[in-house]
């Protein structure tokens, strides 16, 4: 599931922690916002992603973040910067 990134000696787990969050906050904060909130709400639905859950269709939570994120003005600069071989300046919007 991609949920483990590395394994390494207990003295270093605290660098390389922050440097994972630095990879993290440096993504577009709409998106980082969003995936965080999907998490959230869907916890609770299980591996196998169960119709019975009761917070509803997980993937439609998933959905409804991915419309605000592929929407939003962070979602244009991305494309662009990559495009133009730049850095982002995220906005947030």
């Amino acid at each position: 599931m991609g949920l483990i990134n590395a394994v390494v000696p207990a003295d270093e787990v605290v660098q390389r922690a922050l440097e994972l969050a630095g990879r993290i906050a440096a993504n577009a904060p709409l998106s980082v916002k969003y995936a965080k909130q999907v998490v959230y709400q869907t916890a609770s639905a299980g591996s196998d992603w169960d119709p019975a859950w009761n917070g509803g269709d997980p993937w439609a939570v998933n959905a409804e973040a991915m419309k605000v994120v592929f929407g939003s003005s962070d979602a244009i600069e991305g494309a662009t910067a990559f495009a133009q071989k730049r850095p982002p300046a995220w906005s947030g919007r």
